[in-house]
């Protein structure tokens, strides 16, 4: 119920664009060498029979950006 909640109340009409110079977005282009191969990897991720959701998100405790 709660990644469901989250999902829809993160929903925005058309989009926004996240901030060129985020940490998140350097931590993307760290891992995955840029955006655009981070966002195929998540999408194909979500796409998988049998996973349903794909969740982006930052773990305070586990990892530091």
């Amino acid at each position: 119920m709660r990644l469901h909640e989250l999902y829809f109340g993160n929903m925005v009409k058309g989009g926004i664009r996240s901030r060129q110079r985020s940490k998140i977005i350097a931590k993307i282009n760290e891992n995955f060498g840029s955006y655009e191969n981070w966002e195929k990897t998540f999408k194909a991720t979500g796409a998988m029979r049998g996973i349903g959701w794909a969740v982006l998100y930052y773990d305070a405790v586990g990892v530091s950006c």
